[in-house]
């Protein structure tokens, strides 16, 4: 990929190897970005990066997110891999405000379709440092009709340094579904994760959830 680097307080287009993003980052295919007051100054040595951050200039872009950086491992379970392979625009919600608590609801609806069909939501939440949440996962089918459907929903979840986090997984189905849901946390120093599950499944269905407490 192209990027613009400092070299010798000079700005230079440069060719730079494609990033892995690590978990809580995005990898984007950036199509448009700008040079602004603070990477004039970080060229100039009076703004450098914080610890850790990215030395490539620009702080600001727009473009389509290609790849999450995952908490999930596709080699761990097929149906992970799946939904690496066939989900569609995944959503990145972070909680970022420590001084009010957050309740956040994240809603899977199924309708009636003609035929047998297949879904495979991935969402990634973030918990910064301090925070206080609520996530309240429902899963809900509506299909009344012969047709099977295959939902295979993976959410991931990474919790910074003395964040708390409420989690409620609730499963309402009565249908002709197959549900295998994989929740995946990465925990961090200090923080705190909190599960509950109410489960009323269709023709057969799996919550498989696991939290890496390798930051605590």
């Amino acid at each position: 990929m192209k990027a613009i680097e400092i070299i010798q307080k000079e700005l230079k287009l440069v060719d730079f190897p494609i990033p892995e993003p690590g978990p809580g980052e995005v990898l984007i295919k950036v199509k448009a970005t700008a040079i602004n007051r603070a990477d004039l100054m970080q060229k100039n040595g009076l703004y450098p990066p914080p610890p850790g951050a990215s030395q490539i200039m620009g702080l600001e872009c727009s473009g389509v997110i290609k790849k999450i950086g995952s908490i999930a491992d596709d080699a761990e379970n097929e149906f992970i891999s799946l939904n690496s392979s066939l989900m569609q625009d995944p959503v990145f919600i972070s909680i970022d405000n420590e001084n009010i608590e957050k309740n956040i609801n994240i809603v899977m609806i199924t309708v009636d379709q003609d035929s047998n069909f297949c879904n495979f939501p991935r969402v990634f939440v973030e918990a910064k440092s301090k925070t206080n949440s609520t996530v309240v996962e429902t899963y809900v089918n509506l299909a009344d009709t012969e047709s099977k459907n295959l939902t295979v929903p993976v959410i991931e979840y990474l919790l910074e340094e003395e964040s708390k986090l409420s989690h409620k997984h609730i499963q309402l189905d009565t249908g002709k579904s197959f549900l295998f849901h994989f929740d995946r946390i990465l925990q961090n120093k200090n923080s705190s994760f909190n599960s509950t599950s109410y489960s009323n499944a269709g023709l057969l269905s799996r919550y498989d959830i696991h939290s890496n407490l390798n930051g605590i």
